[in-house]
């Protein structure tokens, strides 16, 4: 606390002669919103990237105090964009249609004039998009991280052009102006501006190499301006043409960045950092301060190296044979150990003893140890194992443990020699088995999350080691029944092991909004999914049954607010044998052949804490919900219609300061089955940073 107290000092005394001496652009935000590179249009008006805690990215008009989204984009890993001839182009990330890591930094535009979204195919990474005339330019990276200069033809189809950077060198923010081509340059051995004449290749250093952030040079009649770091802050600077000396242009409290000159207007446009993020500010040429360079060093580092008398130097003393990679051989890579075994695709936690691993290309994660869960009260050995080196994706689920259950059946008795009915003790060992082969599809676009994922299930359970003891003696009179202890020695009891396969075939289908950091679920989604599974082998003929379920998602009555309706339906055999394979209605069972779900909720965050509890805890959100869920319950005896209605209550955490998010909560409401009241622990944990 004294170190911030001390620190606020020393910011406050540099800052307090630094005064805005440029205009705003009025915005209107709620909560930290960030506008990058503002830029205006011919009639006036100002296009910006806009993104904050409660907006995803999206390209918005400015006009007064009017704001007009024109639209969202996908994500963005540098917001800058360029406005040329009607035309938005930038930089964004498209998935691979079938690879979870093949995704590509592909260029993409808008025309404003058609409203038409458009990706612009090519084989290597982009970045920096840059007009050249009436062409385009973009910085391209293949994959051995070698940079290059790549223009384009109007189309953005067709290369006309390749300037190929040296070998550890990448080039940033190109701008193109009278025939040449200005960027920055960053290697092993600093950062540096120079201009490239891309009818020559051509290269002439405009700044020496030096340690300092620079981007975004903007070139002008005989002028460079660009972006650098050198007084410890985000700084506009300006060199002209012929001269060797830098000079300051603009300031600003706490930073200026995303420049973007109007030559006609004689007008800097950019972005200024605030507590509510990057606002649009606007300057004339004219009002340029004029200041000479001063660099900014960080004095503990040089006092340091100056008392220990520290000197770097490269000496190589190791040598590292360069071997063929064996995906086989590199497998498994145990990393850690716990108590509980977290199951991310059921949302299940389990407790025991569990080893997992992951190789260094996460193609193969594993599971496996020893757990206890209802399934397996005794406790089971588990495996659970994915592959996703190839395609299609093949995953494994092994358990196996000691299992126990009642039944009722006739055995003869061996002192009367008559058939009874008796009531049995059974234990067994209980193996289940499922092979599960999936092939993803992603086809997201813009500010969406799409994707099919069609399935294929092979399914196995198994009993063994059965031992079964008679218990009770039923007898029955006038339509009653009636059960007396029994000696287990009078009845002679023997099982056989048995098993039966299944096949399931399912359809994962996905469309959702992505999400902001403060959203509770999707602005607008929907998830469909149905399935079908049946025993197709002879052994054991269980029927069949089939499923259908819809997760939809809208805005609520308020920001980050959240309507979400789900509904599904199941039909399976009579005899019960199949799993549950749609959503219940909460504090509800539901055991029919014929079951019907519909789940309403409506979420709303509370508060947004951002508080630490010592190293221990972290907590960022408390949001709560109400809920009302219906349930059509069919038997062979009876059909019934349960309902309950509740609310929940959230905090969204992180513990240990682990980047994993954890969602813990409770559920209390009241249901119609039993008239009673019930409450449930609320558990989630998020592997996706």
């Amino acid at each position: 606390h004294d170190n911030f107290s001390e620190l606020k000092q020393i910011w406050s005394r540099e800052v307090k002669d630094i005064h805005n001496n440029f205009d705003t652009l009025p915005t209107y935000n709620k909560s930290y919103t960030n506008y990058f590179y503002p830029t205006p249009l011919p009639d006036g008006k100002v296009i910006a990237y806009k993104k904050g805690l409660q907006e995803t990215g999206a390209f918005v008009l400015l006009d007064g105090k009017k704001e007009k989204v024109l639209t969202r984009s996908g994500v963005l890993d540098d917001p800058k964009f360029i406005y040329h001839d009607n035309q938005l182009v930038w930089v964004e990330y498209k998935p691979n249609f079938r690879w979870e890591h093949g995704g590509k930094q592909r260029l993409t535009s808008y025309d404003l004039r058609k409203g038409k979204y458009r990706y612009h195919r090519g084989r290597h990474n982009r970045f920096s998009p840059f007009a050249v005339g009436k062409n385009w330019g973009v910085v391209e990276v293949n994959e051995k991280n070698q940079a290059a200069l790549v223009i384009l033809d109007t189309g953005m189809k067709t290369e006309l052009q390749r300037i190929e950077a040296d070998r550890d060198e990448l080039f940033i923010h190109p701008s193109y102006a009278k025939g040449k081509i200005t960027t920055v340059v960053q290697n092993t051995n600093g950062i540096h501006l120079e201009s490239i004449d891309p009818q020559t290749g051509k290269r002439e250093m405009i700044l020496p190499r030096m340690w300092y952030e620079m981007d975004n040079p903007v070139q002008y009649d005989s002028t460079l301006l660009f972006r650098a770091s050198f007084n410890g802050n985000n700084a506009f600077y300006l060199k002209k043409q012929g001269e060797d000396s830098v000079r300051n242009i603009l300031n600003a409290r706490y930073g200026v960045r995303f420049p973007h000159l109007q030559p006609i207007e004689n007008t800097l446009y950019f972005s200024f950092y605030t507590a509510d993020g990057y606002k649009p500010g606007r300057i004339k040429t004219d009002r340029f301060t004029n200041l000479p360079l001063e660099k900014t060093y960080f004095r503990l580092a040089d006092s340091l190296k100056k008392r220990e008398n520290w000197q770097l130097q490269f000496q190589y003393d190791s040598v590292f044979d360069s071997r063929r990679y064996r995906k086989f051989t590199h497998l498994l890579n145990f990393h850690s150990w716990g108590p509980v075994y977290i199951d991310q695709y059921e949302g299940k936690i389990d407790g025991g003893i569990v080893v997992y691993s992951q190789n260094k290309l996460s193609t193969l994660s594993l599971a496996a140890g020893y757990i206890i869960n209802a399934d397996y009260p005794k406790g089971a050995w588990m495996i659970n194992a994915a592959y996703k080196g190839i395609w299609p994706i093949f995953s494994i689920d092994l358990k196996s443990g000691q299992d126990k259950s009642v039944s009722r059946l006739t055995a003869h008795n061996l002192k009367t020699g008559r058939l009874d009915t008796v009531g049995t003790r059974n234990r067994f060992r209980r193996t289940k088995g499922e092979l599960t082969m999936q092939l993803p599809f992603n086809i997201s676009r813009k500010n969406y999350s799409r994707y099919i994922t069609p399935y294929v299930r092979y399914k196995i359970e198994a009993i063994s080691n059965i031992t079964s003891k008679a218990r009770f003696f039923y007898t029955q009179r006038n339509d009653t029944l009636y059960y007396a202890p029994v000696s287990p020695d009078l009845y002679r009891i023997s099982s056989s092991p048995n098993y039966y396969q299944m096949m399931e075939y399912g359809l994962l289908l996905g469309n959702q909004t992505y999400m902001t950091v403060q959203e509770i679920d999707p602005r607008w989604g929907q998830i469909l999914q149905g399935g079908y599974a049946h025993t197709p082998w002879k052994k054991m003929d269980l029927g069949h049954e089939w499923w259908i379920s819809g997760q939809f998602y809208f805005p609520g009555f308020a920001t980050n607010h959240s309507i979400s309706i789900y509904s599904g339906y199941q039909n399976r055999p009579k005899a019960g044998y199949y799993d549950k394979k749609i959503l219940r209605p909460r504090g509800i069972d539901m055991y029919g052949y014929e079951l019907t779900t519909l789940r309403t909720n409506y979420k709303l965050p509370l508060l947004f804490p951002d508080q630490h509890i010592t190293s221990v805890l972290y907590v960022k959100r408390i949001d709560g919900g109400i809920f009302f869920d219906m349930g059509h319950d069919k038997t062979q005896r009876r059909t019934r219609n349960y309902y309950s209605y509740g609310i929940e209550l959230n905090a969204g955490l992180h513990l240990f300061r682990l980047p994993f998010p954890i969602t813990l909560g409770g559920r209390f409401g009241y249901e119609t089955q039993h008239h009673s009241l019930f409450a449930n622990l609320l558990f989630n944990i998020g592997f996706t940073i």
